[in-house]
């Protein structure tokens, strides 16, 4: 739960900080909303990665845990996607592991 309140507030204050900026630079209220939500959803792209891939850390294992909880076993397909990107994010964090 805490990585979700963690990314909420942090969109909803560069969501804000947004809106403030814009009103002040004269933006009209519709403009401001509009614009406040487009920047906002760029800036936090660029800013807010580790606490994204920390939510979506979260939810994946909730996920995860549910399924395993209810019987459900994954497919040989899916293990093998699931080492091949495995592999290719070492291979991407560790040049020297390239193949």
């Amino acid at each position: 739960m805490v990585p979700l309140l963690k990314y909420t507030v942090l969109r909803l204050a560069l969501f804000v900080a947004a809106l403030a900026a814009l009103a002040w630079f004269g933006a009209g209220p519709l403009v401001a909303v509009i614009g406040a939500g487009v920047v906002s959803m760029l800036v936090s792209y660029l800013l807010l990665r580790g606490p994204r891939e920390d939510l979506s850390r979260q939810v994946s294992e909730v996920i995860d845990r549910r399924l395993s909880r209810n019987g459900h076993v994954p497919s040989a397909d899916t293990a093998a996607e699931d080492a091949a990107d495995d592999a290719q994010r070492a291979a991407k964090t560790d040049p020297d592991q390239r193949s």
